[in-house]
């Protein structure tokens, strides 16, 4: 089992949704594509096992569409929109279950994070986070998976933070706990 402590560099990788999902084809993933990723992120595990790496993937042909539908970046603006923000998370989650279970199929031990369960925003900054779930996650040698996500907002009713933005929220919070973050990659078409 990895351990995790401030002194291991932190690299971020996002795993961009046009590159695991088929954008003609609603919620169509790219199963080749994500195995062949899966097993060189495990390969750079092998190579650098100080190095801590967290994974965050977009959404391509799942979540985009029923955000576009219910309009979810903008917060409760009708009277579809909490069944909107329900549906949302779920093909969120459900992508991310995909990605988690093809870490798991190559015997690492993944496991879902998802800012619907661990942020709270207001005007779509963060206001309450669960950050620490995140570290104990890691401490105890867990591979936390993350995506684009529907949030709760205090001010809108809701907001979705796009993976990007959740890499740059953790690359914070870990600065601000005096972790250090070597890089984000972003692997894109």
């Amino acid at each position: 089992m990895k351990k995790f402590s401030k002194k291991n560099p932190i690299t971020l990788i996002k795993l961009g949704g046009s590159v695991i999902t088929n954008k003609a084809s609603s919620m169509s993933l790219k199963r080749q594509v994500i195995e062949d990723l899966v097993e060189q992120i495990k390969k750079i595990r092998e190579d650098f096992p100080n190095e801590q790496i967290i994974v965050g993937h977009g959404q391509g042909s799942f979540a985009h569409i029923p955000a576009h539908k219910y309009k979810t970046m903008e917060g409760f603006v009708s009277e579809d929109s909490v069944l909107g923000m329900a549906v949302v998370q779920d093909i969120a989650a459900r992508l991310n279950r995909e990605i988690v279970k093809e870490f798991l199929n190559q015997d690492i031990p993944a496991v879902s994070f998802l800012m619907s369960n661990a942020l709270i925003t207001k005007d779509k900054k963060a206001e309450e986070n669960f950050f620490i779930l995140l570290k104990k996650y890691l401490e105890k040698g867990l591979f936390p998976i993350t995506c684009g996500d529907v949030i709760v907002d205090k001010k809108i009713g809701c907001t979705v933070w796009s993976t990007e933005r959740i890499l740059n929220f953790f690359t914070s919070e870990f600065s601000k706990n005096g972790y250090k973050v070597k890089r984000v990659i972003h692997i894109t078409e």
